[in-house]
């Protein structure tokens, strides 16, 4: 016990010390380090929110769009340690390392301590798990919580503690840590119904019906606590999240080889919109929307089943396949950042073909290493489900390292009988071929790939070099020149460094070769603006509306800038009617109160805009605008009681008002007096 002691403790210095060299790699050297993308800015995001106690509206009023541990792990991380994107890394290090610990252990428990250390030391070096430990995601915290899952059931169910009352509250620790897993990646969801039926029907177990119920309530909890918030706040049933019919949809239909690759911009919008613009309601829910994809796939799989099983090939191909296939980030791009990645010592090409051999070697061992096996199997089966990725199949490797490493003695062993080497060996090789070789045309090499340009242009943007960024849109726009994303972003970057003749044209590129992509036309409307073009953005506002894929939130600014320049042209009756449209989707935001009420005070509709200005100190009771609108639909109004009592109540409340506005209430309550 001793010795395994030290090799445990050398396999987590080795993986520790890996992942914090890689991290400080690309905190010095990655812009992405700090410019996070996709899903990554989304966990980030929601985390602050939860943070400063503001959560975002589907933090509160609908359920769950993504699992939610993940988001609620990072807040945690922010509140001990500040808002720093190195604290969550440096802990996603530690836990790291600490799946390569509990690899170890799992090894151990089904093999002999030469395949364990084997697998400790292969999990350490692994580079894809290494990568993902950097990067804000959930594979980090899931992979842990899964292993630690697993060690914690596996050794609960052994006969180590047969007569001990550690077993239960191991197998509670167990339940809840796969629990928790399901909480951040609910792909588990299968193989925790898996155990639970294990625990049930396997009669060499004492008390397993008490066994089941303690990890049945461990397993059952988180889930339990995250249904019953979403069924509080958002009145309908959903287990853990409603972006399991988008993404069902998106690894299941027609298109799916294109829909899965799909990134925030104009035709993701195009997907996220399909269920309203399909059903003519833009009233759908969240929950309402995930239905209808998952109706929309299953019309798929049932009307065109020779199609969905040649998909469901395909997917099981790029599952084994070597290709990291990107969906937050490009792995390939991202490891030239780093010098620990650059070494090709454990990669999926050598654990995928050794897996395999060993899953085959050992299949006859299958009643005692079932738990593996079902573990893995179901894993994989739940990510087919959906669509593949490099990121998603990240939780089954452990599982393909420990069977990898157990061939390898294996093949040393019945090295004498050469004609059974010889078989494996040439299985092996066979394995080999057909997990090297890139089948579909994943693999696109960094530099020819527009879309790392593209985020790399935007991350030096953020940072504010915007020499850096134009030059890699530019690159990008060289591989693929009819990309409107492209231009639109050069056209930002134009915008910024004061070209606005380059940008417009930019602009205008881009919504020519994307006439559906609404954000060309909102810059465009902007430039309007600025040049004091009113009836230009009133017409490039209009256009936008026109695509159909503008959510809420933007859809509420559009009409309430739509507003203001209808007001400029002075077109009194459309600038209320877009004052209105705006307020039937947020009705107490302060905006548009504060437009529609100068609107009426404009047009001497006075008490119209004295309702609207109480209406948001009501809202918001220390607002500059409010006020300063109040008095000044009080001064041209003409009562000066009301614009005594306005002046004497915000200097009561330590209310700055304008010195213009109150030059001209002394002007009318000077008059009054003279009277």
């Amino acid at each position: 016990m001793k010795r395994e002691y030290y090799i445990v403790m050398a396999i987590l210095a080795l993986a520790l010390v890996l992942r914090l060299l890689y991290i400080a790699e690309i905190s010095a050297k990655s812009p992405f380090f700090e410019h996070l993308v996709v899903d990554a800015e989304t966990y980030h995001q929601s985390a602050l929110e939860i943070l400063h106690k503001a959560p975002p509206k589907e933090f509160t009023h609908q359920a769950f769009f993504q699992p939610p541990l993940y988001p609620y792990f990072l807040a945690a991380v922010y509140r001990v340690f500040s808002v720093s994107l190195l604290a969550p890394r440096i802990i996603q290090a530690i836990l790291g390392a600490l799946s390569c610990g509990l690899i170890f252990l799992i090894a151990r428990k089904f093999f002999s301590l030469q395949v364990a250390v084997l697998s400790g030391f292969a999990a350490a070096l692994y580079r894809s798990f290494i990568f993902f430990d950097g990067e804000l995601l959930t594979v980090s915290l899931g992979t842990f919580l899964g292993l630690l899952g697993l060690y914690a059931s596996v050794l609960a169910l052994s006969e180590e503690y047969v007569d001990s009352r550690k077993k239960y509250g191991l197998i509670i620790g167990g339940g809840l840590s796969f629990g928790l897993f399901a909480i951040t990646i609910p792909n588990i969801l299968l193989f925790g119904g898996f155990l639970a039926g294990y625990i049930l029907l396997r009669k060499s177990l004492r008390n397993r019906k008490l066994l089941l119920t303690c990890f049945l309530a461990g397993f059952l909890l988180p889930i339990a606590v995250t249904t019953t918030r979403n069924y509080k706040v958002s009145g309908q049933f959903v287990l853990i999240s409603h972006n399991g019919g988008l993404n069902f949809y998106l690894g299941n239909n027609l298109r799916s080889e294109e829909t899965t690759k799909v990134r925030p911009g104009r035709k993701w919008l195009e997907i996220t919109h399909m269920p309203a613009l399909e059903t003519g309601r833009q009233d759908m829910t969240e929950t309402e929307k995930s239905r209808h994809f998952f109706k929309k796939s299953f019309s798929y799989i049932f009307s065109h089943p020779f199609h969905y099983t040649s998909a469901q090939g395909k997917k099981t191909i790029r599952f084994f396949n070597k290709v990291e296939i990107p969906r937050n980030a490009d792995f390939y791009y991202l490891k030239s950042f780093s010098v620990v990645l650059s070494y090709d010592c454990v990669t999926y090409l050598l654990v995928c073909p050794l897996a395999l051999l060993g899953f085959y070697m050992f299949f006859k061992e299958r009643r005692h290493l079932i738990i593996l096996y079902a573990y893995f199997l179901l894993y994989f089966l739940s990510v087919l489900g959906f669509f593949v990725t490099g990121r998603y199949r990240i939780p089954a490797i452990p599982i393909m390292i420990i069977f990898a490493c157990a061939a390898i003695p294996d093949l040393v062993r019945i090295r004498a009988d050469r004609k059974v080497l010889a078989k494996y060996l040439l299985i092996l090789a066979a394995l080999f071929t057909f997990v090297s070789f890139d089948w579909f045309g994943d693999y696109v090499p960094p530099q020819d790939n527009p879309e790392n340009f593209i985020s790399i242009g935007r991350a030096y943007c953020a940072k504010g070099d915007l020499r850096r960024a134009l030059a890699c849109q530019t690159a990008a726009l060289a591989i693929d020149p009819e990309n409107a994303e492209i231009h639109f972003e050069i056209g930002t970057i134009l915008r910024r460094m004061g070209d606005s003749q380059k940008a417009r044209q930019a602009f205008q590129t881009a919504c020519k070769l994307s006439p559906r992509d609404f954000a060309p036309y909102l810059a465009l409307a902007a430039l309007s603006e600025e040049r004091g073009d009113y009836h230009g953005a009133i017409r490039y506002y209009a256009a936008a509306a026109q695509t159909g894929l503008l959510d809420n939130p933007t859809w509420y600014a559009v009409l309430v800038q739509l507003g203001r320049n209808h007001f400029h042209v002075r077109n009194y009756g459309e600038s209320e009617q877009a004052f209105r449209a705006a307020m039937q989707i947020y009705p107490d935001n302060p905006d548009g109160l504060l437009c529609l009420g100068i609107l009426y005070a404009s047009t001497k509709r006075f008490n119209e805009a004295i309702s609207v200005f109480k209406r948001v100190i009501s809202l918001h009771p220390n607002s500059e605008e409010a006020h300063e609108g109040l008095l000044l639909t009080y001064i041209k109004k003409r009562d000066s009681s009301a614009v005594r009592a306005l002046i004497k109540n915000a200097k009561s409340k330590g209310i700055p008002l304008d010195q213009q506005l109150l030059k001209e209430a002394q002007k009318l309550l000077g008059e009054r007096a003279a009277r």
